[in-house]
């Protein structure tokens, strides 16, 4: 715990597979960043939260910041193996398509690429 003043947040929300609603669920004030054990745990706190009213978590999307990044890695998320398991049930870890969409834009602006050996740059 920090008596820092708080300059993000995390948001948690959930979203209907077969209706369509959605719905905050909590949030978190943080100064700078937490660490990737403690949202491992608040990740886990949730789901099981979210069970004892009984709705069931399928998928979890997130954006690509860095603790985002570590948590697949810290729980063996993989291509082969794209889950990871709270009291050994399978949920399935997505990035938001919406923000791989603006980092693959990103990536074209910032770095010029070859396709059929054919230099292609930005031209702003």
């Amino acid at each position: 715990v920090t008596y820092e003043p708080a300059n993000h947040s995390l948001v948690f929300m959930i979203r209907g597979l077969n209706y369509s609603w959605k719905q905050s669920i909590s949030y978190y004030l943080i100064s700078k960043s937490c660490s990737s054990r403690e949202l491992n745990d608040i990740i886990f706190s949730t789901i099981r939260r979210l069970r004892n009213i009984n709705i069931t978590v399928k998928a979890f999307i997130t954006d690509q910041g860095s603790n985002c990044i570590q948590f697949p890695n810290n729980n063996n998320v993989s291509p082969i193996e794209p889950y990871f398991e709270v009291d050994e049930e399978k949920i399935v870890y997505i990035f938001d398509p919406p923000h791989l969409l603006k980092s693959t834009r990103n990536m074209f602006f910032k770095y010029n690429f070859k396709i059929n050996d054919e230099l292609v740059e930005k031209n702003i």
